[in-house]
């Protein structure tokens, strides 16, 4: 039983080692009977050797070498992209600080026409309130001494009598009694004015300085 395991295994391996002989021998005899076919054998030797060993190691290497390049090809359009989109956030933080500084300018042009309009009427009611007086002043001295009238024309200026003491009201001008011996109507009234016109200047400058700029 051995021995026919042993035929039967060496039978196939001595046909295979013969024909291999066999082949090289023929490879030997064919690479020495032109002097040309020995170089072209060991070219051939070569092409084995490097399709056999060196050509896989070029390949995975190779290999490695692409799946590098496609990794940093990757990080690159990552990087691109987070670039693109930080400068996208930027423009857009750009135009909304535009549109809140717009916005907020305009705010204040409209706070500080409005504090504008709002001294600017109560000061004309208020030179509106003393020129009325003045000239109810002016007309009861008139009636009061015409002599003052005829003596200052039409404008009616002059000291006031005690007959013509009238009360105060809101215009600011105090009544004809209590008015400074010292000025006449005219002084008094422009000195009136005077005062309103500074202390709307004031109320302005206060009121202009309280309105925010802030967004």
């Amino acid at each position: 039983m051995k021995k026919l395991f042993l035929r039967f295994i060496l039978g196939p391996l001595g046909w295979l080692l013969g024909k291999l002989a066999s082949g090289l021998k023929a490879l030997v005899e064919w690479a020495l009977s032109d002097w040309r076919n020995g170089p072209l054998l060991v070219c051939a030797l070569m092409w084995a050797v490097h399709m056999v060993l060196i050509a896989p190691n070029l390949r995975d290497e190779r290999d490695d070498a692409l799946d590098m390049v496609s990794a940093l090809t990757d990080d690159l359009n990552a990087a691109v992209t987070a670039h693109e989109a930080t400068i996208a956030n930027h423009r857009q933080a750009a135009m909304a600080a535009q549109k809140a500084q717009a916005s907020n300018l305009a705010r204040v042009r409209n706070e500080q026409a409005a504090i504008t309009e709002r001294v600017s009427d109560d000061y004309e009611k208020r030179i509106a309130a003393v020129r009325a007086r003045a000239e109810r002043l002016r007309a009861g001295t008139a009636r009061a001494d015409p002599r003052i009238s005829r003596k200052a024309g039409m404008s009616g200026t002059g000291t006031a009598t005690r007959g013509t003491v009238e009360a105060p009201d809101n215009s600011g001008l105090p009544a004809e009694g209590n008015l400074c011996p010292a000025m006449n109507l005219d002084e008094r009234a422009v000195a009136t004015e005077q005062a309103i016109q500074l202390d709307a200047l004031i109320d302005w400058n206060l009121d202009q300085a309280g309105v925010s700029t802030q967004p």
